[in-house]
């Protein structure tokens, strides 16, 4: 997609209370489930286990319905690149190709082209569901509009937090690994050998040298929860120049949630693209985009840490989930301009979204 100057949009922000949305009320077990018609009845209520627990579970599994309910709003604004299902805990440390940690936006399942303002609030209604402070999420939202606006943080909080490479390397052999192979875990499927012949012969199709890697060792497992249910994961063992070995997961890519709006007809912006507006050319090692009988997979490192919020104190925990909303804002910058009028908005939509998802599962129990 092209780019577009913020400065020259003009943008009609909907008031999502008087759209025409369904009732929470009325938003059910199958309200739900019709945005996943691809997956098998054990699938879909394997998926509705996971998401009826809380209001941040039910947002997270059925993002879907997000972006159709978005495609239904009369004043989509500006379309620009999106997260696609940008909630507080898809943020994390990912290891990239000059060897430093950085933390990061971390699930590249629904990226794309949408319209932004519906990026931003979904980040912020998760958010309100997890701080249930006001004035935290007003602290937090400044950033996000500061950053808009082209103001950097002077010191990121995440480097307080930088991971040990060498233990997280280390756990994942030791919990994924035994004599050089990988550990069946329960439920996990062992391959043929014409299956993992046609694997490993995808998976080098995209190293960057041939000896990059070797592949060892695969095996399939299910995975229900959240959005990815139903598609293929792997787990795979591999070994670099160096004779170090490496986990890596292999997984199936649907259609991300981000192209389910009718903006999508004339916007479209793919993965690969996606990954250089946000990274640029420094991406997280091993990262890549291997196609396998005809359907497109992501293979990425499990050299990745994600943060325990209720290990922080409340100043740290404000200053992580502001960085988060600074890298959002970083990107949402080439489409969004920070306005008193778009952070009263972002304000009143996610308490309007969270109340809710909060009422339609007090409703479903």
């Amino acid at each position: 997609m092209n780019a577009v100057d913020p400065s020259t949009l003009s943008i009609k922000l909907p008031n999502l209370s008087t759209e025409p949305l369904l009732a929470a009320d009325a938003m059910n077990k199958n309200y739900f489930q019709s945005a996943y018609s691809d997956l098998t009845s054990t699938q879909l209520d394997s998926k509705w286990k996971s998401a009826n627990k809380d209001p941040m579970s039910l947002i997270r599994s059925y993002v879907n319905i997000w972006y159709d309910e978005a495609g239904q709003v009369s004043n989509w604004g500006p379309i620009g690149p999106c997260f696609g299902d940008p909630h507080i805990e898809n943020f994390g440390f990912l290891w990239f190709d000059d060897e430093a940690w950085r933390y990061t936006y971390n699930d590249l399942d629904d990226v794309g082209a949408c319209p932004v303002i519906f990026d931003a609030v979904r980040f912020f209604t998760t958010l309100k569901l997890f701080v249930n402070d006001v004035d935290a999420e007003k602290r937090i939202l400044t950033t996000y509009i500061d950053t808009l606006n082209g103001k950097a943080f002077s010191e990121l909080p995440s480097s307080n937090l930088t991971p040990d490479f060498n233990k997280v390397s280390d756990k994942q052999i030791k919990q994924n690994t035994a004599d050089g192979r990988l550990v069946l875990e329960k439920d996990g499927q062992l391959l043929t050998s014409l299956e993992q012949e046609e694997v490993f012969a995808a998976l080098k199709q995209v190293l960057r040298t041939p000896d990059e890697l070797s592949f060892i060792d695969i095996y399939r497992f299910d995975h229900t929860a959240g959005g990815s249910a139903g598609l293929d994961r792997y787990k795979v063992l591999a070994k670099d120049p160096a004779g170090d070995l490496l986990v890596l997961e292999l997984k199936e890519l649907g259609k991300p949630a981000a192209e389910r709006g009718p903006w999508s007809t004339t916007s479209m912006l793919n993965r690969q693209q996606f990954m250089e507006k946000l990274w640029g050319a420094n991406k997280p090692m091993y990262l890549r985009f291997p196609i396998i009988g005809n359907k497109p997979f992501l293979l990425r490192s499990t050299i990745k840490k994600s943060v325990d919020f209720s290990k922080l104190s409340d100043s740290e925990k404000i200053g992580l989930l502001s960085e988060e909303a600074y890298i959002m804002a970083k990107l949402h910058k080439q489409t969004l301009v920070g306005t008193a009028e778009l952070a009263d908005w972002l304000l009143l939509q996610s308490k309007f979204m969270a109340d809710r998802y909060t009422t339609a599962l007090e409703n479903l129990n």
